[in-house]
């Protein structure tokens, strides 16, 4: 009898891809559970105020560069794969209406979609950010109940902090997610990476980007602790952050 499919999406802006980002999806590739994991750049976020200017005017361009960015990051890693749902989605709504600013993916669409195109029985489970899985579990999200119907359930990634509180208050959530039986819930893990990543944002590369780095100084140097030296080569080569 054949195991069917299982499959972890791993949606993340990617603005840069970061070695933080390669940490993730390595420890996701551990979990038996999954058969494969699917990395998902964000064509265009959610909220208005996470966008930057770039990304803003030039969004087409930005991720066919996080696309190839992300295939240098992820080439290593087994099971593991790159798609541009988001920007074949964001195409079929440009379709259908005339007013393409105001057009943004969910997770819904994405989930929606994958289930259409995948082998009967394939399951789905999201690997979110602490904080994402919070708004998830209070609510927040377009279309939450939805989703709860279409996934297996999350597999979390703390933030880090040393804050009993905070640590705490995200084991509670969870435990009761996973205690629930009916209704919208979202069972859940913790990811534990095993490593501080607070250094290895996309917004730690990005600032180092407004320094204009040579290849072979310092700012060279702390450009590619952060997103490595495949990423942080074509960052330079390609100008992609240039504004």
């Amino acid at each position: 009898m054949t195991t069917p499919h299982h499959i972890c999406l791993f949606g993340s802006s990617c603005s840069p891809p970061t070695l933080a980002h390669l940490s993730i999806a390595s420890s996701l590739t551990l979990l038996p559970q999954f058969t494969s994991i699917l990395v998902l750049p964000v064509y265009r976020h959610m909220f208005t105020s996470k966008r930057s200017l770039t990304l803003e005017t030039n969004e087409s361009k930005i991720y066919d560069h996080k696309l190839k960015m992300c295939e240098i990051l992820f080439s290593s890693l087994p099971k593991t794969s790159i798609s541009e749902l988001e920007s074949n989605l964001f195409a079929q709504k440009i379709d259908s209406t005339t007013n393409s600013s105001q057009i943004r993916i969910s997770t819904f669409d994405v989930l929606t979609s994958l289930k259409s195109s995948s082998p009967h029985g394939t399951k789905f489970t999201l690997c979110l950010g602490e904080d994402t899985y919070m708004d998830l579990c209070s609510g927040k999200w377009k279309n939450g109940e939805e989703v709860s119907g279409l996934i297996e359930g999350c597999v979390v990634i703390p933030r880090g902090s040393d804050e009993i509180f905070e640590r705490t208050s995200l084991h509670d959530i969870i435990e009761i997610q996973n205690g629930l039986n009916e209704g919208m819930r979202f069972p859940a893990n913790i990811l534990e990476i095993g490593e501080d990543m607070g250094e290895l944002s996309s917004t730690k590369a990005r600032e180092i980007m407004r320094c204009n780095p040579v290849k072979g100084g310092e700012k060279w140097r702390e450009l590619v602790e952060v997103v490595g030296e495949g990423v942080a080569e074509y960052i330079l080569e390609n100008g992609v952050f240039d504004e």
